[in-house]
């Protein structure tokens, strides 16, 4: 029995067709659906989120933090149950304020999350993502002074605020960026395009044209600069000064004066107000800025090179001083309340405390310079140091809170439980439902699980007696949804209609059976189109299995290099296509990605094209190597359609010294080599007896051949008798001899195309092989190209032409003859087209007959 189909028994009677019913707009339909459904369980999971929180912030304790203190982190985005939920031990080396501590991890030395070249492409995705989810920023910048020249940026510092008790600091090291071309400077662009949007809110110390300087790295543009919502903090601190403290002419017992307003401090409204004043007044901190003018392009993070102790302390202080900038304006906006002035409406603005976190955290799976490089970050404790009076509405908001403790401990005291509801489910429609069924309840709720993303129902029931007759009553209830329960064989049924990005897009995340499935649902990637990549790299790269992938296909030579920086090439197992186009050259790992073609036993297509102009040798010798590798080494065994390529190559017109002659014959059918010499195809010949088309893109050459090489010319039998399709482009040097030679091993030949030079213009000999080597030939083109000025040329153009109108062969086989005469276009040479089209066998016989029936009446 198949699915939807009706069964047929022996003694039906049974239809040769078989109608099914096809809706064509299935996969966006269920695309919509489901894409509905992970948004209102994301909309869920946050709720319940929420409300966890405020329970929780009711009783939470009140710890305390000094310097020397081992403290765990907690990871945030735990997926599965299982999973590490803290990271440490760290040690608090530091109190920026009783709030902020800069933490170093007992084991890993790193302080600071730096953005550099050493930074892996796993650590910006996570940044990314954290910034995508944040809305507050603080930002700062740092530059080198240089004798008689203008300062060199070097720094930019980027605080994501998380909460008013936690926040990460990153340290851009603009003078040790990545190279453009690599996929990590894309992801640091990116990160400055997740920065500069409009929703987000980045507040600053002066204005933000300091970043204009910046510009010439190639990270963001001029325009992006003012896309954002950029606070001044510096004009803000004033007017805040200015309203705060008003001028006092009281003075105190002693003669001095109390008045804290910005004239008898000795600051004009016109000055501008720097950090350090702003911070002593406000903070009660000092802030040494005697680290302004050092170099700090020299390289903070001690991963770029090695560094002795004393080097190593000195960019320790550098760092400090760097964060402790960025930290201050934090640590203003919070304590004179700028941001709540700023957008009261805003939930992120309105920050609230929360757990002990640490957005980024460490993997040890990524190393920098063969070391492991944690993610460091600045973090908070929990919770304030000083314990304010409550006020009467407060006190009335925690009684009102126990209250309704109390009451739901009353309501769901007997209770019912249903797991994995249907998400399309809503509290009203299932309080109807119960009371339809004369069901008694106190209340309904719905949670959400925040790892698995499934709903659970409660139902707090109000009779006790009647639990068990209710539980059976519900037990037939569809709370659940239908897609929970498909089979896993119509899953990747359905799958089989999605390629990989969509697939991850629409199904990935929804729960663990789906994930599952998807992990072990195969792949076809296909990157030809442009911007497919990109997404791939961000959202299915790092949790992508390699022993999925069937095919693979790309364009860009970029994008390239990225994959294969990730996935080694033996990885892929069970690889059945491999399409490289505008192939890089491996410069000093060279034959190090070819040699692992051996691995590859179950791949049938491959097709690499070259396109290294700048590397032609390199290209060259991979490209050699990799045909020796096929037809001497076994490698690809089952390989049945075989491209290489180097674009023409002039330098590929040498021959293959590593090719042997081998009896074993592969299991190829399609084969495409351009620039192949002479001899290299006698070599190649006795393991292409299983190929179908043959094919040479460009020129098939005529090197100098020995007595030993033409005595392997003569034929016994021939070596393509299945080649059927023939496709070459030939030198000015083949004559007809080799022609004849490549003939005989093709006696079922359908199809022939040849290019070459024009003493191959000759009806007669054409003539002659065609009819004893290729009495199956249906289709024949031939190109040829001479200079216009050579009279040999011309001469053999007017005998083609002579020969085809008298002879039979040319006429039954209405043979055309046309010509290119744009000579300037071709460089003084001009290309003359021969060809015919037999298109079935009984057309040409038929034609024979009507010409011999004329004969005889005449």
């Amino acid at each position: 029995m198949m699915y939807d189909r009706s069964p047929v028994l022996p003694f039906d009677h049974q239809d040769t067709n078989v109608t099914l019913s096809y809706d064509s707009e299935h996969v966006k339909k269920l695309q919509q659906f489901l894409s509905k459904l992970n948004e209102q369980a994301k909309l869920n999971v946050i709720k319940n989120q929420q409300r966890y929180k405020q329970r929780y912030d009711i009783n939470r304790s009140n710890p305390s933090y000094n310097i020397g203190d081992l403290v765990l982190m907690k990871t945030l985005n735990i997926r599965y149950k299982f999973d590490i939920r803290y990271e440490g031990p760290f040690r608090i080396i530091q109190t920026i304020t009783p709030k902020t501590f800069i933490v170093q991890h007992v084991k890993k030395p790193t302080l600071y999350l730096f953005i550099n070249r050493t930074t892996t492409e796993r650590t910006l995705i996570k940044v990314n993502n954290i910034i995508t989810n944040s809305k507050l920023f603080t930002l700062d910048t740092e530059s080198t002074s240089i004798l008689h020249q203008p300062n060199k940026p070097s720094l930019i510092q980027i605080q994501i605020i998380q909460s008013e008790y936690s926040s990460i600091i990153l340290i851009v090291e603009v003078c040790h960026l990545p190279s453009p071309d690599q996929p990590p400077f894309t992801l640091i662009k990116i990160l400055f395009d997740l920065l500069f949007q409009p929703d987000k809110k980045i507040y600053i110390w002066g204005e933000i044209d300091e970043l204009i300087k910046f510009t010439r790295y190639q990270l963001f543009t001029s325009n992006q600069i003012y896309l954002f919502r950029n606070i001044n903090v510096q004009t803000k601190f004033k007017n805040y000064w200015s309203d705060t403290y008003p001028h006092q002419s009281t003075s105190s017992s002693n003669g001095t004066s109390t008045c804290k307003c910005m004239t008898c401090f000795g600051i004009l409204h016109d000055n501008l107000l720097a950090l350090q004043d702003a911070v002593a007044f406000e903070l009660h901190r000092w802030i040494d800025k005697r680290l302004t003018r050092q170099p700090f392009d020299i390289g903070l993070d001690p991963s770029l090179q090695h560094l002795n102790d004393k080097q190593m302390e000195y960019r320790q202080s550098l760092c400090n001083y760097a964060a402790n900038d960025c930290d201050a304006i934090y640590q203003l906006i919070i304590n004179t309340n700028i941001i709540n002035e700023q957008d009261p409406d805003n939930t992120t603005s309105s920050i609230t405390p929360t757990n002990y976190e640490l957005e980024i955290t460490t993997d040890d799976n990524d190393q920098i310079n063969n070391q492991e490089s944690p993610l460091p970050s600045i973090n908070t404790s929990t919770n304030e140091p000083e314990h304010k009076q409550l006020s009467q509405e407060e006190k009335k908001k925690i009684h009102n809170r126990s209250c309704t403790i109390k009451q739901r401990r009353r309501y769901y005291q007997h209770e019912i439980i249903i797991k994995n509801i249907d998400k399309r489910f809503k509290i009203r429609e299932i309080k109807d439902i119960l009371r339809h069924k004369n069901i008694s309840f106190f209340a309904v709720n719905i949670s959400t699980s925040s790892t698995a993303n499934k709903r659970k129902l409660y139902i707090g029931i109000r009779d006790p007696s009647k639990l068990s007759s209710y539980k059976i009553q519900t037990e037939g209830d569809k709370f659940h949804s239908t897609i929970e329960l498909l089979s896993v064989e119509l899953w990747r049924e359905i799958f089989e209609y999605f390629n990989a990005n969509d697939l991850w897009y629409s199904f990935r995340d929804l729960n663990r059976k789906i994930d599952a499935i998807i992990d072990r649902t195969v792949l076809y990637l296909n990157f030809t189109k442009q911007g497919t990549y990109d997404y791939f790299m961000k959202n299915i790269l790092l949790s992508m299995k390699a022993i999925n992938v069937r095919s693979l296909k790309f364009t860009n030579s970029n994008e390239i290099q990225h994959f294969f920086s990730n996935f080694s090439l033996d990885s892929l197992i069970y690889l059945r296509l491999l399409s490289l186009k505008s192939m890089y050259s491996f410069n000093d790992n060279l034959f190090i990605f070819c040699s692992q073609l051996s691995s590859l036993k179950y791949l049938q297509s491959l097709e690499i094209i070259f396109c290294g102009i700048s590397q032609v040798n390199n290209c060259v010798q991979e490209k050699k190597y990799i045909i020796h590798s096929i037809f001497n080494k076994d490698y690809c065994p089952s390989l049945k359609s075989f491209i290489i390529s180097t674009c023409g190559t002039q330098q590929d017109t040498s021959e293959i010294t590593s090719i042997i002659t081998t009896t074993k014959t592969t299991n190829i059918q399609h084969v495409s080599i351009d620039l192949l010499t002479f001899n290299d195809l006698i070599k190649l010949l006795p393991a292409l007896q299983n190929v179908k088309s043959f094919y040479t893109d460009n020129l098939l050459f005529n090197d100098d051949m020995s007595n030993e090489q033409h005595q392997s010319m003569i034929i016994v039998m021939p070596l393509l008798p299945r080649c059927i399709r023939l496709h070459v482009k030939l030198s000015d040097d083949i004559t007809f001899e080799h022609v004849e030679y490549l003939l005989k091993q093709t006696p079922n030949l359908k199809k022939l195309f040849i290019w070459g030079w024009y003493p191959l213009l000759h009806a007669k000999k054409w003539e002659s092989l065609l009819s004893i080597y290729c009495t199956k030939l249906i289709n024949f083109q031939l190109i040829c190209t001479g200079y216009i000025f050579y009279d040999n040329f011309g001469h053999a153009i007017d005998d083609f032409k002579q020969i085809c109108q008298v002879t039979s062969f040319w006429f039954e086989r209405n043979a055309t003859i046309s010509y290119d005469e744009d000579c300037l276009s071709h460089g003084y040479c001009t290309d003359i087209n021969v060809q015919f089209n037999i298109k079935n066998k009984v057309s040409l016989i038929r034609n024979s007959h009507c010409l011999q029936y004329k004969k005889k009446r005449l």
